[in-house]
This record gives structure tokens, C-alpha cells and sequence, in this order.
């Protein structure tokens, strides 16, 4: 077990324990804004709707720290959370969107050239982004949120083959989408 998950089990058996306030509080600063990132990419600009899974996942997971497993990690079984507490909302919603706000700085600056290609070069990998399948966009972000194979694969209840699969088909998606990407 690493480290952090070692002390993330220590911090949620203080707080189911001993009802120790200040062990989950450095539990949720630890892990809130990884949750928070993967949210705003799979929901996109609507705070509001952001806000809310993030809420109501937090919630979701106090209810079920009892049956956390300490031999896996923490993050993943949050992930797990946050994206089922995402899917039932979109599906209460009668749809699954998956928009992205993709957080790549390239703000280099000695290279100022840089800076002006950013924006474009975003909006370009947002739009290559947008034309994935759903469990292809997830593995994308999640990886970029460094979770690893496997827990994907947990997290999205398939094979780590099949997670490897969404990833190699989302890169080479990317890869086409962005061959003749210029500045324009």
C-alpha cells in the first residue's frame, strides 16, 4: 500500500472511529480538488451542475466510508463515486453529456510564442475531445488526472485490456483530430 492510501485509511478509521472531524477534513483537502478537476472536464462550464455532483458525491462517500477497502486506493473509490453520482444525474436528466473544459497550461516564459498557441491549441483539443465516446473521454481524463490502468478498468468496471483499448483508440482519435492542427 502507498503511503498517502495508508494514511487515507488511517484518517477514515479516526473519523468512523472517533468521529474525528479534523482526520476527514485533511482527508477532503487531500483528494477534493482531483475530484473536482475530473468533474469540470467531464461536465464542462456548468458550475452550477459541477457544484452539485461534487456536493452530492462528497455525500455519497461520508454515507459509504464504512465500506471503503483499504487495499485499494482511496481516489479511485472516490472517482467511482463521483462518476456513478454523475452518470444517475445526467440519466435523471434524460442525457449524458460529457463536455470538457480541458486545463492544459502551456504558459512557457521564455517562449512567448507559446502563450498565443495555447488558446488555440486548446479549443482544438477540446473539439477532438468532444468526439470521443464517453468511456473513451473517461479514460483520457482519468489518466490525466494520473489515475492508474487498473483503477480505471475498477472504476469503469471493465477489463484493464479493454481500458487500454478506450486509451490507445482515444490517442489516436487525438492524434488524427490534431495532425493538421495550425495556428491560425
Amino acid at each position: 500500500m502507498v503511503e498517502n492510501e495508508q494514511l487515507d485509511a488511517d484518517l477514515i478509521e479516526r473519523f468512523l472511529k472517533a468521529d474525528d472531524q479534523q482526520a476527514f477534513t485533511v482527508l477532503y483537502e487531500r483528494h477534493k480538488l482531483p475530484i473536482y478537476r475530473f468533474l469540470i472536464k467531464m461536465q464542462g462550464t456548468d458550475q452550477r451542475n459541477v457544484d452539485d455532483i461534487f456536493q452530492k458525491s462528497w455525500m455519497k462517500i461520508i454515507d459509504k466510508l464504512d465500506q471503503y477497502d483499504q487495499s485499494k486506493s482511496f481516489l479511485s473509490w472516490a472517482f467511482s463515486i463521483t462518476r456513478n453520482t454523475a452518470i444517475d444525474l445526467f440519466r435523471k436528466e434524460k442525457r449524458y453529456v460529457l463536455e470538457n473544459e480541458f486545463e492544459e497550461r502551456i504558459g512557457h516564459e521564455d517562449q512567448p510564442w507559446r502563450n498565443l498557441a495555447g488558446n488555440e491549441l486548446k479549443e482544438a483539443v477540446n473539439a477532438a475531445l468532444e468526439e470521443l465516446i464517453p468511456e473513451q473521454k473517461e479514460v483520457f481524463l482519468l489518466r490525466q488526472e494520473e489515475v492508474s490502468f487498473k483503477e480505471i478498468a475498477e472504476i469503469q468496471a471493465c477489463s484493464i485490456n479493454t481500458a487500454l483499448g478506450r486509451m490507445r483508440q482515444a490517442v489516436a482519435h487525438l492524434k488524427k483530430s490534431l495532425t493538421d492542427w495550425t495556428i491560425t
